[in-house]
């Protein structure tokens, strides 16, 4: 199994680089096209929660850490960069969100703010449209004053801990009745989503902060295997309103 998985690795690194050859305009198409070869095994794929499950988990949220969920979705933020946004990293005018940096554990029971392990990692990325009126509503009603004030908080008025972060994103799975959910997986949901929304593979990067096209060939090898499934449901209405071959 692990040397099966080593081929698959080698097999995405090659098809990566080429398909960014052919972005370049290095060659004319990717010459990397063995069916079926590469892709991740059945086992450790993982369906995507629905927009409205999403929206279900988010409004289990407390109020004040809501908005916490739709830009881990919807934004593909980690849980760290989520807890330490502050409102100058929100730019409403351009409709977007800065990521530079992040809590991370530094101890059993201390955090710091550290900036992302690699520079992909420092990102700006779009937030969707039908998001904005929850954004400005969030800065109104909960976020802190001034520039340097926290989006998301705790009642000391800190960053909101891993532990605090985790324990209330369980309870609105709860309430949502989702179980086996990380909050991690909201990038998943977000970054399959804007896959299937026709992002490119460096698009994708960008979004999520990669450093590599690896991960972000994934989504993208999911937004054609999804298109592949309506294709073929469209030829199943097709048949069924044309039941014999037309002469």
């Amino acid at each position: 199994m692990q040397r099966r998985r080593s081929c698959d690795l080698a097999y995405q690194f090659l098809k990566t680089i080429c398909l960014a050859a052919v972005d370049d305009g290095l060659i004319d198409t990717n010459p990397v096209k063995v069916k079926g070869a590469g892709k991740p095994s059945r086992r450790r794929s993982v369906e995507p929660l629905t927009p409205t499950q999403v929206r279900a988990i988010a409004d289990g949220m407390p109020d004040r850490w809501r908005l916490g969920v739709l830009f881990g979705a919807w934004c593909a933020l980690r849980s760290g960069e989520v807890r330490e946004l502050r409102r100058k990293d929100i730019d409403l005018d351009r409709g977007v969100v800065k990521v530079t940096r992040g809590v991370v554990h530094a101890g059993q029971r201390t955090q710091r703010i550290g900036e992302p392990k690699t520079e992909a990692g420092v990102r700006i990325v779009r937030i969707p449209a039908s998001m904005m009126d929850a954004v400005r509503l969030h800065l109104h009603d909960h976020a802190q004053f001034g520039q340097e004030g926290l989006l998301f908080w705790r009642d000391d008025g800190g960053n909101v801990t891993d532990t605090e972060w985790r324990a209330a994103w369980l309870r609105a799975c709860a309430s949502a009745d989702i179980e086996g959910v990380r909050f991690h997986n909201l990038r998943h949901v977000g970054l399959t989503y804007t896959a299937l929304a026709g992002a490119t593979i460096r698009e994708l990067q960008a979004v999520a902060g990669h450093t590599t096209p690896g991960m972000a060939l994934r989504y993208q090898e999911i937004a054609e295997d999804h298109m592949a499934q309506v294709v073929k449901d469209l030829d199943a209405l097709i048949a069924e309103g044309h039941p014999r071959p037309l002469d």
